[in-house]
């Protein structure tokens, strides 16, 4: 123990002489971690005797400092993910990720019936009942929302509900002008479905900055019947999904802007959010007390949106448009420095990709 400890210290000073020269960013198949979970680095510590070139290493490694852990943090080799053994609970693309809004209208996605996975999670009050957050149908039987909504809620709300199908809140039917003069479409009216099981991630952490492992599966008291306004979103179980950060790309939210403190629209609402780099994310965070991990994702960092547009629990969605048009259900509102964004401030959502396995080995059929 002293030994190592001693080899520690040794770098320890070696890399707080040379902060200046720290790289931040990690590459794409990369985290930045802290070096006792990085075992090849670790080890690489630990030896007898340090060269020029091993020093080199690990000084090129070091990708920030956990003031939290006092410790250096490096960019160590990602374990790759694999697509869990059993996904036989969850739909195929031929159900899945449909969107029946998809026909084109002047350029722009009509809006009833669009993305028929969002569902509103309602709330036994003491001055009523309420929506105050999101979450995504995946199957028949289970929605998926973030663990924030179950248990960061005051002592007299209780999960009752789920609300599916639902697009202007204060209408009933939904209805948009139809294709010809005179006539319009209608949605079917939406459905409550009682909660009967709620399953939390056993390591989230309520009282952490961060919220990690921000995640939770809320299964329905009756089986969902599929409909044009009710479908479920596909999981990223893809293996080409599994061990991509999508650096750069844009993705959707999408809700009614509801939060375990407030609400926002009557009307579900879209926005679409570039992914924000990591190594920028994490930066960003930690001058503010939370330290990220690689099972979160950022997007977004507009004045004024970023996740306005969702719901807490609500999903960040991935369109895949080859060979069709399907959508994945990749991140989970998780928090952010307000609810509706702030300038160069990236939202945080639960990286779905991370939970695959947790997810299918927490349903029933």
């Amino acid at each position: 123990m002293v030994f190592i400890m001693r080899k520690y210290l040794e770098l320890f000073f070696l890399w707080s002489s040379l902060l200046v020269a720290v790289n931040a960013a990690c590459s794409s198949n990369q985290e930045c971690i802290l070096i006792n979970n990085c075992p090849h680095l670790y080890n690489l510590l630990l030896q007898d005797k340090l060269s020029e070139q091993d020093v080199q290493i690990l000084q090129k490694s070091q990708c920030g400092f956990d003031k939290k852990a006092n410790k250096p943090t490096v960019c160590c080799q990602r374990k790759p993910d694999a697509v869990p053994a059993d996904t036989s609970l969850l739909p195929g693309t031929d159900v899945c990720g449909q969107d029946p809004s998809k026909r084109i209208v002047g350029g722009q996605l009509t809006e009833l019936r669009q993305f028929p996975w969002l569902v509103l999670l309602e709330y036994d009050k003491p001055t009523g009942r309420g929506f105050h957050c999101g979450g995504s149908l995946i199957n028949k039987n289970y929605v998926l929302t973030a663990a924030h909504c179950i248990v960061n809620i005051p002592r007299s709300w209780r999960l009752v509900s789920v609300r599916l199908g639902e697009h202007q809140l204060d209408a009933d039917p939904d209805c948009e002008d139809g294709d010809r003069p005179g006539f319009e479409d209608c949605a079917d009216s939406p459905i409550d479905i009682p909660v009967s099981e709620v399953t939390l991630h056993q390591q989230y952490a309520r009282r952490e900055i961060a919220k990690p492992n921000d995640i939770a599966l809320v299964r329905l008291s009756t089986p969902v019947t599929y409909s044009k306004s009710i479908s479920p979103i596909c999981l990223p179980t893809k293996p080409e999904f599994l061990n991509n950060r999508f650096n750069g790309a844009v993705m959707t939210v999408a809700g009614w802007g509801r939060t375990e403190n407030s609400t926002q629209s009557n009307t579900k609402l879209k926005l679409d959010v570039p992914i924000t780099q990591d190594a920028e994310c994490r930066q960003i965070y930690e001058r503010n007390g939370a330290t990220l991990t690689d099972k979160q994702i950022c997007a977004g960092g507009r004045k004024g949106q970023d996740s306005c547009s969702g719901d807490s629990g609500g999903p960040l969605m991935y369109l895949e448009r080859q060979p069709d048009y399907i959508w994945y259900l990749f991140g989970i509102v998780s928090f952010g420095p307000t609810r509706c964004g702030t300038a160069a401030f990236p939202g945080i959502y639960t990286f779905v990709p991370k939970y695959l396995s947790w997810i299918v080995e927490n349903m029933k059929s």
